[in-house]
């Protein structure tokens, strides 16, 4: 997803959103990434519109997708 301008946790965050990928959990334990970080990135992608408040995809975010 570099190509498209998102960091190897907002691509993550980005595909747990589809409901198809394992839990955030899972993703953050095996990562190596704190919930903090998570978080972080999943609030950059509400900011680009690619997340809905809920964390859910977008239009944008299931087109990025």
């Amino acid at each position: 997803m570099a190509i498209a301008g998102l960091s190897g946790i907002e691509a993550l965050v980005l595909h747990n959103a589809t409901g198809t990928a394992p839990t955030s959990a899972t993703f953050i334990r095996t990562r190596g990434w704190s919930a903090g970080q998570w978080a972080a990135a999943r609030d950059r992608l509400r900011e680009c519109g690619l997340l809905g408040e809920a964390g859910d995809l977008t239009e944008s975010g299931a087109t990025l997708r």
